[in-house]
């Protein structure tokens, strides 16, 4: 067996650990811990983080932001591009990160923007069309739960067919998505704080 084939055996878990240095002739091999692993246990601290952050929110309603969902619709008109790009420059580096190893560069970009692209028309002109004047809590849960799950179905329908994702790497890109949707949700927050600085 050449060496290669017995570190890649090793590499993969098939040679126990009491038999490394007998089957590599001493060759030192250090293990570890998979990018995979490591990027989903980080994802899913954040996404609880960001999740409970989501609701808390929920419970104010009275709070001086702008309540997005009461808004005329052509002030809705001029926030949809600095919303857009607001929401992009969040969410597509963690996408570029999170989305499964086996998409390139260019892949990962274009659905930060893409995907995004899909679904914040919805998010800024439909849904406060439909719950204007109701509660903003009714709003954020339609919208913050029907972006991430339309641009997972969007992300699925779009590389189903090229044979390159498996199941991992499904859950992974899945996550991924949820997770910028909620970092993006949050930056929103921050900037419905400080009142989109006089913008709207």
């Amino acid at each position: 067996m050449q060496d290669s084939e017995r570190v890649d055996q090793y590499a993969a878990g098939d040679i126990d650990d009491s038999n490394r240095d007998l089957l590599t002739d001493g060759i030192k091999i250090v293990r570890l811990v998979a990018v995979d692993d490591f990027i989903s246990r980080r994802m899913k601290l954040h996404c609880f983080a960001m999740f409970a952050s989501v609701l808390l929110l929920f419970f104010f309603d009275e709070v001086d932001f702008v309540q997005t969902q009461n808004l005329q619709m052509d002030v809705l008109w001029l926030f949809l591009p600095v919303g857009y790009l607001l929401t992009i420059a969040v969410e597509t580096p963690i996408l570029l990160v999170g989305l499964a190893s086996k998409l390139s560069f260019r892949q990962k970009m274009l659905c930060g923007i893409w995907l995004t692209a899909c679904t914040y028309p919805i998010v800024v002109l439909v849904l406060p069309a439909l719950f204007f004047g109701m509660p903003r809590w009714q709003y954020l849960t339609v919208a913050e739960i029907l972006a991430p799950v339309a641009e997972c179905v969007i992300f699925w329908l779009a590389f189903r067919s090229k044979d390159l994702l498996v199941g991992s790497d499904w859950l992974r890109s899945f996550a991924a998505i949820v997770v910028a949707n909620l970092a993006s949700f949050a930056a929103g927050e921050v900037f419905n704080y400080f009142s989109w600085f006089g913008l709207f």
